[in-house]
């Protein structure tokens, strides 16, 4: 959440919480985890079972950060450029903690021939839906790269929130989106609900993702903490705030999208395309909070708190929202006794 390259790591680095403090923080999580569950996803969704909630976990948290790191390593292709072109500084402490190594990352510049060719692909590609797709995958790409590259240079505040907000914000909200619609119709048997029961699903199983991405993360900050002699405060901020944080806003995009999601899912298999635009700018909103609340977290802001817990609120807002929808359900007819 607060660093850009959280996952540019070593596999074996996952293990580093395996600590005194480290271990209590995991239990503390765990604990998090099952306590939104029985609070709020159950009464979205009875049928969030313990086993599928674990397995939505899973499932939902690997894909996001799977895809968040795939993402971001490609976007890192940009870096040098970025750099040479802005002229700016470089924070080496950011570069540091971010997982960029500058000596890896050269800037390189574009081969003229190529950029002819790909202009005339771009003309071609713009005229089917596939196409259309592959060239905003292709500006994300250019978006998410130089966001991240701009992390680590000193732009002050509104600078760094920009930069955040796209190049560490947008990758993982808009993964986390998918990964909730991979549990929805994953865990769900979603043919078999009412309209009502769909729509609670919907938040239920993008809440689910988002929590799962949110306990990778943190067991991978668990294990930084460990070689930064860190206090209980941050295990526990980690484990309790940043976790929740990462399933309210995730949720916050089911919310969006819960009316417009098709209860079958072989109604996505022709609307792929546009199931990926409803995703990208249901995600936006909450890329938008999230690269604020990062951008403060790394300038010390105490606003950070403020924006964490409006984010919580919305989502919390949102859940009891769509539980009222009960009270609009239409009554059925009393037969004359």
């Amino acid at each position: 959440m607060q660093r850009a390259g959280q996952f540019l790591v070593e596999p074996s680095e996952f293990l580093g919480w395996f600590n005194a403090l480290g271990i209590v923080a995991v239990g503390v999580m765990l604990f998090t985890l099952f306590n939104l569950r029985e609070n709020y996803l159950l009464r979205l969704s009875p049928g969030v079972t313990e086993e599928k909630f674990v397995t939505g976990l899973g499932v939902g948290g690997a894909l996001s950060i799977v895809s968040t790191l795939l993402l971001t390593t490609t976007s890192l292709m940009f870096f040098g450029t970025v750099v040479e072109l802005t002229g700016e500084d470089v924070n080496q402490d950011r570069a540091r903690v971010a997982g960029i190594d500058q000596n890896r990352y050269q800037s390189t510049r574009p081969n003229t021939a190529l950029v002819h060719v790909g202009a005339r692909g771009l003309g071609a590609a713009s005229k089917n839906k596939a196409g259309q797709v592959a060239i905003v995958v292709g500006i994300l790409l250019l978006v998410v790269g130089a966001g991240y590259a701009f992390t680590v240079l000193k732009l002050g505040f509104w600078g760094g929130f920009a930069a955040m907000s796209a190049g560490v914000a947008l990758p993982e909200e808009l993964t986390k989106a998918a990964a909730g619609l991979l549990v929805l119709y994953m865990i769900f048997d979603t043919k078999s609900l009412s309209e009502i029961q769909f729509r609670r699903a919907v938040l239920a199983a993008f809440g689910i993702a988002g929590l799962g991405f949110g306990a990778g993360e943190a067991l991978k900050y668990f294990g930084a903490y460990a070689h930064e002699d860190a206090g209980p405060f941050l295990y526990v901020v980690r484990a309790v705030w940043c976790v929740t944080l990462h399933g309210a806003w995730t949720l916050i995009v089911g919310a969006m999208l819960a009316t417009s999601l098709p209860q079958d899912p072989k109604t996505l298999e022709n609307k792929k395309a546009d199931t990926f635009f409803m995703l990208l700018l249901a995600s936006v909103p909450t890329a938008i909070a999230h690269g604020l609340y990062n951008t403060c977290c790394e300038h010390g802001e105490v606003l950070l708190w403020v924006v964490g817990g409006l984010s919580i609120f919305v989502a919390m807002a949102a859940i009891e929202g769509f539980l009222e929808e009960k009270s609009q359900e239409p009554q059925p007819e009393q037969q004359p006794s």
